[in-house]
């Protein structure tokens, strides 16, 4: 659960350190002859054999999510503010049948339902649940979403959300960009005082919020975490002139005197 946020945040090297972690935990509680493999990204199939009461796969999904918190809470400091977890969709045989694609799609619909419903937690498929589980998830997505635009008010500059409201957002933009074939710009900024001074950094970053408000879009969407982290996300459709954002960003700061007293560091990719 919220695992894009540590690539993002935290760099690609350190989400494979915390993908390693999780694969070593999910090790230290399978059996043998369990089969657990990794389907892409932060997604993991597994097929375990005696494990059809419903206490033991609460007790997997509560050993699982306690070890995995405790040992991201080592890797990336206890103050990381990412909601990691792990929310696991069940597909029982043979109530659901034995053939793999039914069973995988049914595990992916009780996993959309954890997810709906809070995550770090399990859902067994259940054979009256509705196929159209996935459906329902975006509804209640985007009903986030517009609540979300709502309480925006009528700003011209781009959405600084938290990061509940902005993962919620990101996942959205990610999936129909890339349905439509669109690329995302995705920058972030750090700033960093000159001097050791918690107030000169917290001026700093409400200044330089206040710069990405001026020289963002309405389309964009800006995740300020912690005090002095900032992720941006510019949707695009031909390819991105980053150095241009950048510079706009970069010569609306440096033309503030509180400038002076802090950098701005960038970071970016597109895709």
């Amino acid at each position: 659960d919220n695992f894009k946020p540590v690539n993002d945040i935290f760099g690609h090297d350190m989400g494979d350190s915390v993908l390693r972690l999780f694969a070593d935990i999910v090790k230290s509680h399978t059996r043998a002859k369990d089969v657990v493999c990794r389907f892409g990204g932060d997604e993991f199939v597994a097929f375990f054999e005696d494990i059809a009461d419903e206490k033991m796969v609460a007790s997997l999904a509560r050993r699982l999510n306690d070890s995995f918190v405790s040992g991201a809470d080592t890797l990336l400091g206890k103050d990381h503010g990412i909601p990691l977890g792990i929310s696991m969709g069940v597909a029982r045989v043979p109530d659901v049948g034995r053939n793999y694609k039914t069973l995988f799609n049914c595990a992916d619909n009780a996993l959309y339902t954890v997810k709906k419903n809070g995550k770090h937690s399990f859902y067994i498929y259940k054979n009256d649940d509705s196929d159209i589980e996935d459906i329902k998830v975006s509804g209640d997505a985007l009903s986030r979403i517009v609540k979300v635009v709502e309480e925006r008010g009528e700003g011209t500059g781009p959405m600084i959300l938290g990061i509940d409201s902005f993962s919620v957002v990101y996942k959205f933009i990610e999936r129909y960009n890339r349905k439509c074939g669109f690329g995302l710009l995705r920058i972030l900024c750090s700033v960093t005082a000159k001097v050791d001074n918690k107030a000169v950094l917290k001026t700093a970053s409400n200044e330089f919020e206040n710069v990405l408000k001026n020289a963002l879009d309405r389309s964009d969407v800006v995740l300020h975490h912690r005090t002095n982290q900032f992720f941006i996300v510019i949707p695009y459709k031909e390819e991105p002139e980053c150095d241009k954002v950048i510079k706009k960003i970069n010569d609306s700061w440096n033309s503030l005197k509180i400038s002076s007293e802090a950098d701005i560091d960038f970071a970016y990719d597109h895709k």
